[in-house]
Order: structure tokens, then C-alpha cells, then sequence
């Protein structure tokens, strides 16, 4: 799901959540590095944008990912981006 939501025309919030369920229909002896490993991906985003003004925002990101990755591990990774951009 997505979604965005304008609090105020200064205002405004995105967000989105998505989950991959991969399966493997057999076994295999090598599987190439671009297949995801066998399991749950979860992946979810919040982007907040703040307008200070009529040229200059202020943009915040946050993602998040839970996954196994290829050394068979489950991971939690978390980003956080904070920017502000002006419009000419």
C-alpha cells in the first residue's frame, strides 16, 4: 500500500509498505546472485515534505528494509536523508 496524506499546502506526508514472499520450486546446487534468497522481504518508506517557502523545501526520508541477504542472515537496515531543496 501507499499513501499520501496533505496535512496543509505546506504540509504533506508519504508513506508506503511493500512485502516480496520468494520460493524456490526446488532445490538447486547454484543460484545466481541476482535471486533474492527464499523468504519474507519487507521494505517501507515515510517521506515527509515540509514547504518553507515558495521556492524552499525541506524534505525528510526515512526507509527501512528486513530481508535475508545472501550469507543467510536476517537483516534490519534503516536510512534516514535529510535535504533541503530550492526551486529556481
Amino acid at each position: 500500500p501507499k499513501a499520501t496524506w496533505r496535512a496543509t499546502r505546506a504540509v504533506s506526508v508519504y508513506g508506503s509498505y511493500d512485502l516480496t514472499r520468494v520460493t524456490s520450486a526446488g532445490d538447486v546446487e547454484f543460484k545466481p546472485v541476482v535471486f533474492a534468497n527464499d523468504g519474507d522481504a519487507h521494505r517501507w518508506n515515510i517521506t515527509p515534505t515540509i514547504r518553507l517557502s515558495r521556492y524552499i523545501s525541506f524534505v525528510a526520508g526515512y526507509n527501512g528494509r528486513r530481508e535475508t541477504v545472501f550469507s543467510g542472515r536476517r537483516i534490519t537496515d534503516h536510512e534516514l536523508k535529510v535535504e533541503t531543496r530550492a526551486f529556481f
